[in-house]
């Protein structure tokens, strides 16, 4: 028994060191790594929510800017077709450049491929085919044309132009013809897809058709009204 004695403590020792290991300490080492996942985790939580939140007053420092910007973007790319709006900018251009409009031709809306999302599912950025006849002398037709690029509110893109002898005066009167796009926000059922046609087409110039004529698809309501109007 005497001689036997070293082994039993040796396996009791071993048992002992077994059981604090599973019982004890293996738990709490378990707890522990929890514990440094779940602070670890609070903390990209921390830092995450630091970076919303500087972002956040970021914004709210640059509001205003923000809200000049937007404004700004709106004018550029209103929302709904806006004719008549366009057709008052193009003839104040026209009138400070000392010019004379004898007719605008808009087309239908087209969708813009590729064109950012409004972040409106019912809505696209849509371009209209505009077309414009004028008469002037050459100067006085440049000078409209930099109107439309550095005073006209809205975004106009000119594709065309072509110039000829004028009508009945005959040089120096000039007869001008452009032809670019407008650029709005619609309704998705309001826009037909590019090359689907209905747009408007080019007016001659000196042929006599004073106005504006909405060459294509259907104004809201009311706005056809206020086009005549403007045209008037």
């Amino acid at each position: 028994m005497t001689a036997k004695a070293p082994i039993f403590a040796a396996v009791a020792c071993l048992v002992l060191a077994v059981g604090f290991y599973f019982l004890a300490w293996k738990p709490k080492d378990d707890e522990q790594t929890a514990l440094e996942n779940e602070t670890a985790e609070l903390e990209d939580e921390a830092s995450r929510l630091r970076n919303e939140l500087a972002a956040l007053e970021q914004i709210r420092d640059n509001q205003a800017q923000i809200r000049a910007t937007l404004d700004t973007l709106r004018t550029y790319i209103p929302e709904g077709p806006a004719q008549p709006t366009a057709v008052r900018q193009l003839q104040q251009a026209a009138d400070d450049a000392g010019v004379e409009i004898a007719s605008m031709q808009f087309g239908a809306p087209e969708v813009v491929q590729g064109a950012p999302e409004t972040g409106d599912p019912n809505t696209v950025v849509a371009s209209i085919n505009a077309s414009v006849s004028l008469e002037g002398r050459y100067f006085q037709i440049a000078d409209f044309m930099r109107r439309v690029e550095a005073e006209v509110p809205r975004a106009v893109l000119v594709s065309q132009l072509g110039l000829g002898e004028g009508g009945e005066e005959g040089f120096p009167t000039l007869a001008g013809d452009w032809t670019g796009d407008l650029f709005a926000i619609v309704p998705t059922d309001q826009a037909q897809d590019a090359g689907d046609g209905g747009s408007g087409g080019s007016s001659g110039a000196g042929d006599g058709s004073d106005g504006a004529d909405n060459g294509g698809g259907d104004l809201p309501e009311g706005e056809d009204d206020e086009l005549q109007e403007a045209a008037g």
